[in-house]
């Protein structure tokens, strides 16, 4: 399994900076502060998480802990949601591709899922923005805390969309 991690870590960042695209600072501002961040660019402008893991280290081989934010290499997000469920406290932003293995795994192993109206802006490594906006975005919480985040943000400026929450979490209407 290690083996396989390091095939898809290398596979993953093979592709350059066009699978590289940095998450706004707006919208990390509204989810609020992360622990760890175990996949972000060597050079990022800004900061993701207290912790942040880049290449040559493999965040998918070291131990996560705490809150964790996720925008994984689009091109191989798999590994990265399997170790999210694992781990179960934090978010990711994904493609909003739920016809895919990763999709499908996202949906069954999240508690909430704000598929994001629109589509999201990001910003290049030299922290300018992006021209393009090519695909659908969702937002993928892990933990009871991380579902109130996505309700709240569903509801504001910054990322406003649909959320879709398992029925164990769901708020239960006063009596």
């Amino acid at each position: 399994m290690k083996q396989i991690h390091k095939e898809m870590f290398a596979r993953s960042h093979k592709a350059g900076e066009q699978d590289t695209w940095l998450t706004s600072p707006e919208l990390l501002k509204a989810l609020g502060k992360f622990d760890l961040d175990p996949c972000c660019p060597a050079k990022m402008p800004w900061r993701t998480a207290r912790k942040m893991i880049h290449q040559p280290k493999d965040g998918l081989a070291v131990e996560w802990r705490g809150r964790v934010w996720c925008n994984p290499p689009y091109s191989s997000p798999l590994p990265w949601v399997q170790k999210m469920a694992e781990h179960g406290d934090g978010v990711m932003l994904l493609s909003a591709n739920i016809d895919t293995r990763y999709g499908q795994l996202a949906l069954r192993s999240s508690d909430a899922v704000l598929f994001v109206q629109g589509r999201l802006l990001f910003h290049k490594l030299d922290g300018s923005l992006s021209k393009g906006k090519w695909l659908r975005n969702m937002l993928v919480a892990y933990g009871k805390d991380n579902v109130e985040t996505l309700r709240a943000l569903s509801q504001g400026t910054v990322s406003p969309g649909v959320v879709m929450v398992r029925k164990s979490l769901r708020k239960q209407a006063p009596k």
